[in-house]
């Protein structure tokens, strides 16, 4: 384990920048799969996707996009058993390949919410956690994460099986997407949140009581 050591008063180091939102798109999947409407990415540097899904057996789930990135999957958290899978999950490509039109698909009974930005540095992934159930509850939380410097990049998604009301937002939070539950597609929430400070976060969205409630949450540098 790496020990860094913060002098009192300074607060957490800062990031190479700031980060920018370029562009967002968020799409309500079917059983066939989902991709989403096209976006300008031009000028980002990091593209995040979040993904909420019914995978079937256990099935990893799967991001592709109009340019032909690599997608590093950061996150996934899974509850449920077969033939009821239910998961979250959180996938980045730095450096992407970005242009106008650019769409994102993701495979069966998934949505997908995705941000494009700049300002990114070089190995942007910095901190995750997740809960693959909180079963039984209300409130919907994936646990804590501690930025490691200032400015970064926070991103939360929750699946909520056969939920009738749609997620609230977290407070700091902006909404990407959120809905409630309809045939062929599960209730999600994905929200996100650029620090100015590195502050401890663990968001929390009040749902109904399901038996499956995945969630994921992850911070990118800048």
């Amino acid at each position: 384990m790496i020990s860094i050591t913060i002098p009192f008063g300074t607060g957490a180091p800062s990031g190479g920048g700031t980060f920018s939102v370029i562009a967002t798109t968020y799409a309500v999947g079917i059983s066939t799969g989902v991709t989403t409407s096209g976006i300008n990415t031009t000028g980002s540097n990091l593209i995040v996707v979040v993904q909420s899904c019914y995978t079937g057996a256990s099935t990893t789930p799967t991001l592709s996009d109009s340019n032909s990135n690599s997608w590093t999957l950061v996150r996934y958290d899974i509850t449920g058993s077969s033939p009821q899978y239910q998961g979250t999950a959180i996938f980045y490509c730095y450096s992407p390949v970005v242009g106008s039109g650019h769409t994102f698909t993701a495979n069966t009974y998934s949505s997908i919410g995705v941000v494009a930005l700049s300002g990114a540095i070089s190995s942007p992934l910095d901190q995750q956690n997740g809960l693959g159930s909180a079963g039984g509850a209300t409130i919907i939380q994936p646990g804590s994460i501690t930025p490691s410097i200032n400015n970064e990049f926070v991103i939360f998604v929750l699946e909520n099986y056969i939920d009738g009301s749609v997620p609230s937002t977290p407070t700091g939070y902006t909404l990407l997407g959120a809905s409630a539950y309809s045939p062929g597609f599960y209730c999600f929430g994905m929200w996100y949140q650029i620090q100015t400070t590195a502050t401890a976060t663990n968001p929390s969205s009040n749902v109904s009581i399901e038996p499956f409630q995945p969630s994921s949450i992850a911070s990118f540098k800048s």
